[in-house]
């Protein structure tokens, strides 16, 4: 019989996380590991993967539930947070995206994005001095404003997926998000 986890609050929550970017970025890797974290923290989780024919390069996206409640579908058309990959997938899913409260999003040169509504806030992140691991360094920024998890929680989850097929990244991951989830508490 498997044990049933308990929330560290009994407070009703829901957000909806809207995650996009280009196939061989870990968009669905990301997302699932988002998925696997809020199940170990006791809440109720939908993960819906999207992705074209190609294999890199196409447009990946994924949608992510975590609730204390029931969800009925897994998919939404409002998020609450988006963590986006590249510029490409913020013009594509800029309607969408105009949900959210705020974004996470990567670029290969650090520049200003206006934000697309009045409440909303961008937060952008340069892969220029880093180019392997963006999408476990985003959900290092991500979970410095989440309430649903903490640091633990989503290396936790991390290390379960990898442990699997790839035993040999584990490191590389944890350390990765360690560095970025450090910047994030200097400079966001």
């Amino acid at each position: 019989m498997q044990k049933k986890l308990k929330r560290k609050s009994k407070k009703s929550y829901n957000e909806k996380i809207f995650v996009a970017g280009s196939g061989g970025q870990g968009v669905l890797f990301l997302g699932k590991a988002l998925f696997l974290t809020a199940v170990g923290n006791g809440y109720q989780a939908t993960f819906f993967p999207s992705y074209g024919a190609e294999v890199r390069g196409g447009i990946t996206k994924c949608m992510v539930t975590v609730s204390t409640d029931k969800t009925a579908t897994p998919i939404f058309q409002k998020p609450d947070s988006a963590i986006v990959l590249n510029d490409f997938s913020l013009k594509t899913y800029k309607n969408i995206l105009s949900y959210c409260s705020q974004i996470i999003l990567l670029q290969k040169e650090e520049k200003k994005v206006k934000p697309l509504t009045k409440r909303q806030k961008i937060y952008t992140f340069s892969t220029r001095s880093v180019s392997q691991f963006e999408n476990v360094r985003s959900a290092a920024l991500y979970c410095h404003f989440a309430k649903w998890f903490s640091k633990d929680d989503f290396l936790r989850a991390l290390t379960h997926i990898l442990k699997q097929k790839k035993p040999d990244l584990i490191i590389k991951n944890r350390e990765a998000f360690e560095e970025s989830f450090a910047w994030s508490k200097r400079y966001l």
